[in-house]
């Protein structure tokens, strides 16, 4: 007799791209549609414009997106240390 859920399992179930589509109406559609273009190096200038409209002092150039938080860290981190040996 098998358990009725698997409740151990971390990693979703495989199955193929078909029926991964299948289960919304149009993701095919707006799969093939989707531009695969790498994003602005330091982030969407208009997301940048609104976090420097948020802080005072602070303007576009000097607003910078990061991917998560282990990039943000690892960059702030770099700085940090860099100003503490004259960098």
């Amino acid at each position: 007799m098998g358990a009725g859920y698997k409740l151990s399992a971390s990693a979703a179930e495989p199955m193929g791209l078909e029926e991964l589509l299948a289960m919304e109406p149009g993701a095919s559609d707006m799969l093939t549609k989707f531009a695969l273009d790498y994003p602005r190096r330091y982030g969407p200038d208009e997301l940048r414009e609104k976090i420097a409209a948020k802080y005072e002092g602070i303007d576009t150039d000097s607003a910078l997106i990061t991917s998560g938080v282990d990039e943000g860290l690892g960059l702030l981190l770099s700085v940090w240390s860099n100003r503490e040996i004259g960098l």
